[in-house]
């Protein structure tokens, strides 16, 4: 089973506050749009940091995991070998990979 579905999603927005948001954006200006636009940018990156942390901690150093290369389209199994603030380092016999987490899953 894949982490990502074992982590707490979060509820959509509902689409009548999607249309507020999009009102109040037609009402601003182009500096308090630049402003929302950097709340909106810290905002996501806070979620996603969020995100790889939840995830990050289902994975401990020496543990056995397995992930789809995109370059070469097979499974790749290996041990974690690092645990980095963005991806986790997995050794395999042939190379080391640096996976993002929420592409990992326990082999």
């Amino acid at each position: 089973m894949s982490i990502m579905n074992e982590t707490k999603e979060i509820p959509m927005i509902a689409k009548s506050d999607l249309e507020t948001i999009y009102n109040l954006l037609d009402k601003s200006s182009i500096e308090d749009i630049k402003d929302i636009f950097e709340l909106v940018r810290a905002a996501h990156y806070d979620k996603v940091n969020e995100r790889n942390f939840q995830i990050k901690r289902q994975f401990s150093k020496g543990q056995k995991v397995k992930f789809t290369s995109k370059k070469y389209g097979n499974v790749i199994v290996g041990v974690i070998t690092k645990i980095n603030p963005k991806t986790i380092v997995v050794k395999t016999d042939t190379m080391t990979w640096k996976v993002s987490p929420q592409l990992l899953e326990a082999a």
